[in-house]
């Protein structure tokens, strides 16, 4: 019906393109074609007439292949093309035609970044154009991104920095969070995102990036202070080597936690006072509700070591009863 005036004088022109894409071009996966795997040529017919021209819309799908629409317009008569994009729109219409504002493929986000005047996207079209023959726009989408802030709320990283630390990622595509900061005195219990309030636990290493840009706040738990405090015992002389294991966790409540891998002993023995030695290099604290592993929520600020006390062995002498008849002597008991 756009041409009801058709003349056989009228010019054709065929354009074939396999939308090579080069340079910083890049298609839906964000990779340069492999031409091996995915291989697509499409032929776009342009009329050209006295009055009217051919104007061709190649789009990029995410499999790679091509969508081409077309539209016939006056000669050297303007009309809107860049101008008419709306990317914070789900969609837009460029010269009658409907165009996402952005496509995921494989859980990524890409965004469309404007039509451009040829297949490898090195000069971006004009709000408005006026072409004079046929013509043919490139539509091209890049990797849609966003910033993530994280900030060590009082802590510092891993590379000793407290700055605030940013990178820019895909959205759509899982995140790795960085390494867990530190901070004296303190355990680190996750990330809070600051817009949404939603924690990503310390246990929890990556997330979904969000269309928008996120700050994710360090979240901090004081640890609490217990003493391993070694007790002391007396045990009395045997004329073999005593040990003593004994010792008190002060400021754990023990009937919701057991603790294991701490090592205290003192050892002795002759008669005397002996001072041992404790080790909790390896100590573990759980949860018995849970049985989790809590150790990191605990900090031990005081330790002693178990003492033992030899103390001397008590004997008794007896003496037997003795008798003799008086014979003016004293009597002299020797048993």
């Amino acid at each position: 019906a756009a041409y009801a005036d058709y003349s056989p004088d009228w010019t054709y022109t065929i354009d074939w393109t396999t939308l090579s894409v080069a340079g910083s071009s890049v298609d839906y996966r964000y990779n340069t074609f492999d031409y091996g795997k995915s291989m697509h040529t499409d032929g776009a017919l342009s009329i050209n007439k006295d009055t009217t021209i051919g104007v061709t819309y190649l789009t990029q799908k995410p499999d790679g292949s091509v969508v081409t629409n077309s539209t016939s317009h006056d000669k050297n008569v303007a009309f809107g093309l860049n101008s008419t994009v709306n990317t914070d729109a789900p969609s837009f219409e460029t010269d009658g035609y409907t165009y996402n504002s952005r496509v995921n493929h494989n859980g990524a986000s890409y965004v469309f970044d404007g039509w451009y005047l040829d297949q490898s996207y090195t000069t971006k079209a004009p709000d408005s154009v006026s072409p004079s023959s046929s013509a043919s726009f490139y539509a091209r989408y890049i990797a849609n991104t966003k910033t993530l802030t994280y900030q060590a709320n009082g802590g510092a990283f891993s590379d000793g920095t407290i700055q605030d630390k940013t990178a820019v990622q895909q959205v759509g595509a899982r995140v790795s969070f960085i390494s867990n900061p530190s901070r004296d005195g303190y355990v680190f219990t996750g990330w809070k995102d600051k817009d949404t309030g939603d924690v990503y636990s310390a246990g929890v290493s990556v997330m979904i990036m969000p269309d928008r840009d996120v700050t994710l706040v360090a979240q901090w738990q004081g640890v609490i202070p217990i003493k391993l405090l070694g007790d002391e015992t007396k045990k009395t002389y045997s004329g073999t080597k005593q040990s003593y294991t004994g010792f008190t966790v002060s400021g754990l409540d023990m009937g919701s936690y057991t603790v294991s891998g701490v090592q205290a002993l003192a050892q002795g023995t002759d008669v005397g006072t002996y001072k041992g030695t404790i080790d909790y290099s390896g100590m573990r604290i759980f949860e018995k509700s849970s049985g989790s592993d809590v150790t990191n929520q605990f900090e031990v600020v005081e330790a002693s070591e178990p003492t033992l006390i030899v103390e001397k062995a008590p004997i008794s002498i007896v003496t037997p009863d003795d008798s003799k008849l008086y014979d003016g002597a004293p009597l002299i008991a020797t048993k």
